[in-house]
């Protein structure tokens, strides 16, 4: 069977999209032998930066020819950039076998798309023997499919309101969940600069080995200072918080590291639709903030650089908080642009015009066309100007299909 018929089936067999839980995703777990898929195995969660963390943990495996497999979500373009062996997505017929072999060992046992795809990840990885498994938590982390596994080191990004139906409403709330992915007597490294006292007290209580931000390791200015020892940190292309998880990350799994790894590993790091720009006249700026405190980093990294009065393409969920997401930059935004989102979680353009009114009493354009509205906005802004794009995973790949187009 096709990767795209796969991909079909696996839709469609959960009755639930989202179905939290380890009980089922474990017992497939346990009977394919992937609760250890790799001799290292780091395991992220985070509302932001998770997926920089990864990138710079696959960095560093290539800094040091250790051989690798991550795994992340959601994709840009292609399921196969969710799976990722030695710095290259795995083949459909590759994903498939592994979807096969998933589906004859579950038997009777129910598994939901997202669980599929994280067993897929680890048993390639398995299969490819490779030295270190790289997982992104999806949702939360207590009863992630991802959680099954057994880390050697943890790590926890920064936690923001993201989700909040599933997680809570707090942050306190929200970190008790992505402090599931801790274990007794393991590393967890926190980068959070502000952690809630209910991460702390989780790893205290579950006998975790806690390396804290600016606790048990520090940032001064552009020096990490952690154990005795001090890297410079070169400029990143990602957000630097990721770039220092992923070293202490690293550290605390036993791999010694000195400044020419870690600049190599830091300097390499790079994501599709992370602070992107697409070259051109006007110029192109791709980025999947879609929470405030995504928003807000976007913000001070625009600002940084010296932007102004940007034309924004914008596409998001109706279950983000929308007016937070352009509090924060309606301040940089000359120009707002609205496209539709599709399926049932995608907000209209009409909406995020009505919201942009309300929170920041501002007017935009709508468009049913990404086309429509990437050349509205390259009018707007001229050929010396900056489009920026921003939103959900979705807006950015649509973008980009027009662009490859």
């Amino acid at each position: 069977m096709k990767l795209a018929a796969w991909l079909e089936k696996i839709q469609k067999l959960h009755p639930v999209k989202w179905d939290l839980g380890l009980e089922r995703v474990g017992e497939v777990g346990r009977i394919l032998d992937l609760l250890k898929p790799a001799a290292k195995v780091f395991i992220v969660a985070g509302t932001n930066g998770k997926g920089s963390t990864c990138e710079y943990l696959a960095s560093y495996c290539q800094a040091l020819n250790v051989s690798y497999g991550k795994a992340t979500s959601p994709y840009i373009s292609a399921y196969n950039e969710q799976i990722v062996v030695n710095g290259r997505p795995v083949s459909d017929d590759t994903i498939s076998a592994a979807f096969a072999e998933i589906d004859q060992a579950r038997g009777a046992i129910s598994l939901s798309y997202f669980e599929f795809g994280a067993l897929a990840a680890m048993l390639i990885f398995k299969q490819c023997k490779v030295d270190v498994a790289i997982l992104e938590v999806g949702l939360g982390g207590r009863l992630d499919a991802m959680n099954i596994v057994q880390p050697d080191v943890s790590v926890i990004t920064r936690i923001a309101l993201d989700h909040q139906n599933w997680l809570g409403d707090s942050r306190e709330a929200i970190a008790v969940e992505k402090a599931g992915v801790m274990r007794r007597n393991v590393p967890v490294v926190i980068v959070d600069p502000e952690p809630p006292y209910s991460l702390i007290n989780e790893a205290d209580r579950q006998g975790a080995v806690a390396k804290v931000i600016q606790q048990d390791f520090q940032l001064v200015g552009d020096q990490l200072v952690i154990d005795g020892q001090t890297f410079h940190l070169p400029e990143t292309r990602l957000p630097l918080p990721s770039a220092i998880a992923a070293t202490v990350a690293f550290l605390a799994a036993g791999y010694p590291l000195d400044q020419k790894i870690v600049t190599s590993a830091l300097e390499s790091g790079q994501l599709s639709g992370r602070f992107q720009k697409v070259p051109g006249s006007p110029g192109l700026i791709l980025d999947v903030a879609h929470n405030p405190d995504a928003a807000g980093y976007l913000l001070n990294k625009l600002e940084r650089e010296g932007y102004e009065s940007l034309q924004a393409v914008v596409g998001l969920y109706q279950d983000k908080d929308i007016a937070g997401v352009f509090q924060h930059l309606s301040p940089i935004i000359g120009g707002w642009h609205f496209i539709d989102l599709p399926g049932e979680r995608g907000a209209s353009a009409d909406y995020l015009q009505a919201v942009l009114s309300d929170s920041c009493g501002l007017s935009g354009k709508t468009y049913d066309k990404v086309a429509l509205a990437i050349d509205a906005a390259k009018s707007c802004s001229g050929p010396e100007g900056t489009v920026l794009v921003f939103g959900s995973f979705l807006t950015v790949a649509a973008v980009l299909d027009y662009l490859d187009s």
